[in-house]
């Protein structure tokens, strides 16, 4: 529900825009902010300093066509702006999948000028673990949405939002940012330019018993497929860690095993849960993989493996990886994953 309106900026007093962190809506911001005479300061962790967009372009790249040289620092308060002036009254801030945490002596500087870019229709959906979640619960509401930035995760009010449904046939989380990137686009300019205009802000409130909250993800820790699952579970659980992450990953003969797409098929010709993760078909292109409640057909070309794939082999995966993968929650700072001491 609307709750208010304000104005970020009277017009023609918006003159910088910041950006924290990279993602294909850091491109398109810097690039409107450019294009409207804007000063445009993009800030960076060394982490992201390989972040690719949408299109598999390196943001880093993309920004210094454009003229930027982005900062890449490991603390908040180290960079320039931060040092130097801290906030002026024509900034705005504009989160991008920062890897910082913002503090409220942060948010002071820019009353009601940090925004977030999050791809989810809040106040569901908060955190992190992009598209991988989504893909795993069949959810395929998109939403291009900007809200203000506060001290909690994800639960500032809402002042921009755009809607849609993600096509059926969209299957990795790549096809998903590709798809979310087509209207983020949108969404950005749209907003950049309320604020350029002088224009005013809906105040959206989020309902807080609608919320959800889902942590980040660590490929190659918890992506390991449980065979007692459904099958239809099974496939998406390889969709949701498929690219542009590494796979989700089993063993045979005590080699490991990436698989980045599986197609289920029910059936009820096999039907007991010994058979699960049995190979039973190797043609040219495919093989047959028994599952709970039919098989997976899993192209040869969506495998990763030293090992030589044969009829009669078992896919499995030991309970001591799958205790792991439930038990394990990753948290990333500016420098990367961090490893418990």
């Amino acid at each position: 529900m609307t709750t208010d309106t304000y104005r970020p900026f009277e017009p023609g007093s918006f003159s910088r825009l910041i950006i924290i962190g990279f993602g294909s809506p850091t491109v398109v911001a810097a690039k409107f902010a450019v294009e409207c005479g804007l000063d445009v300061f993009v800030g960076a962790s060394e982490r992201q300093l390989d972040i690719v967009d949408a299109n598999g372009d390196k943001v880093m790249a993309s920004l210094q066509a454009l003229g930027i040289v982005p900062e890449l620092e490991n603390k908040l308060s180290d960079f320039s702006f931060y040092q130097d002036e801290g906030g002026r009254a024509g900034d705005a801030v504009l989160s991008v999948g920062s890897p910082f945490i913002f503090r409220q002596n942060f948010l002071d500087l820019f009353p009601q000028r940090v925004f977030n870019s999050h791809g989810a229709p809040l106040p569901k959906w908060r955190g992190g673990g992009g598209y991988s979640w989504r893909i795993l619960a069949d959810e395929r509401r998109g939403n291009a949405c900007i809200h203000l930035v506060t001290t909690g995760i994800d639960g500032g009010d809402i002042v921009f939002q755009e809607g849609y449904t993600f096509a059926n046939d969209l299957t990795c989380p790549r096809e998903y940012e590709v798809e979310a990137a087509k209207h983020e686009a949108v969404a950005i300019e749209q907003f950049l330019s309320i604020l350029r205009d002088g224009g005013e802000l809906n105040l959206i409130r989020q309902d807080e018993s609608q919320s959800t909250y889902f942590p980040r993800l660590h490929t190659p820790t918890q992506a390991w497929i449980n065979w007692s699952w459904q099958g239809k579970m099974v496939e998406r659980f390889v969709r949701a860690f498929s690219h542009p992450y590494p796979g989700a990953r089993t063993l045979v003969n005590d080699g490991e095993v990436l698989i980045y797409h599986a197609r289920f098929e029910a059936s009820v010709d096999i039907d007991h849960p010994f058979f699960n993760g049995l190979i039973v078909r190797v043609d040219e292109s495919d093989m047959m993989v028994v599952c709970e409640g039919g098989h997976l057909m899993i192209s040869l070309n969506a495998i990763e493996t030293d090992q030589t794939l044969q009829v009669g082999d078992r896919l499995y995966t030991p309970q001591a990886k799958l205790d792991t993968a439930l038990s394990f929650r990753p948290v990333y700072t500016p420098t990367g994953l961090k490893v418990k001491s």
